[in-house]
């Protein structure tokens, strides 16, 4: 059977269960405006089994929004990442991608983002996942949107970090084994596009 829970007023487009040290909890994310117990402008939620605790109560609501949650554990313990539309977080920089290790937030690297001129293109991150691919390197977390660079290094679309700093992703070479080098296609083919077999 369904049960109701107490409402919130704008879309909820994630849902994901994180270990704050406290106990699993449910956390939601999306543009969030509870109805009881939070605050205007909240963007991700602690379900605490009867009430929401608001995680953003400083979060202006203009242009910002969270697409996805995703706990990943970077090497230094779980934390739950959250990706959307921002440029902070309560006050902390984060581009995009933002870490919540259960009482702090904080950006991840340097986040994603567009490359000057680009900025009319909307830039955001919409997917997260967990995935091994086998490389050596234990799980990464996968990182999907819409985005062409983190700093100085071009990432179109999806990328991946692994806890130390956030690389790009082509797809289908095969021959990138040290992970410090370049993709093999330079990612300079054609305008728009890396390897002309990469995902794009």
């Amino acid at each position: 059977t369904w049960t109701a829970l107490p409402p919130l007023r704008n879309v909820v487009r994630s849902l994901a269960v994180f270990d704050d040290g406290t106990g699993p909890a449910l956390y939601a994310g999306g543009g969030l405006d509870p109805f009881a117990g939070g605050t205007a402008g909240s963007f991700v939620e602690r379900w605490h089994g009867s009430t929401w605790t608001d995680l953003t109560p400083s979060w202006s609501v203009t242009f910002t929004n969270v697409r996805s949650l995703c706990v990943y554990d970077d090497g230094s313990g779980p934390g739950l990442y959250v990706g959307g539309r921002f440029t902070a977080i309560e006050g902390v920089p984060a581009s995009n991608l933002a870490r919540w290790n259960g009482t702090q937030w904080s950006g991840v690297s340097g986040g994603l983002t567009m490359p000057a001129g680009l900025t009319s293109e909307p830039c955001e991150v919409t997917t997260l996942s967990v995935f091994d691919a086998g490389d050596g390197r234990g799980p990464g977390l996968f990182v999907g949107g819409r985005f062409m660079s983190s700093g100085n290094l071009e990432a179109r679309n999806v990328a991946r970090w692994q806890g130390a700093r956030i690389t790009s992703f082509c797809a289908g070479d095969g021959s990138l084994t040290d992970h410090t080098t370049p993709c093999p296609c330079g990612n300079n083919g054609a305008p728009g596009n890396g390897c002309g077999h990469r995902l794009d």
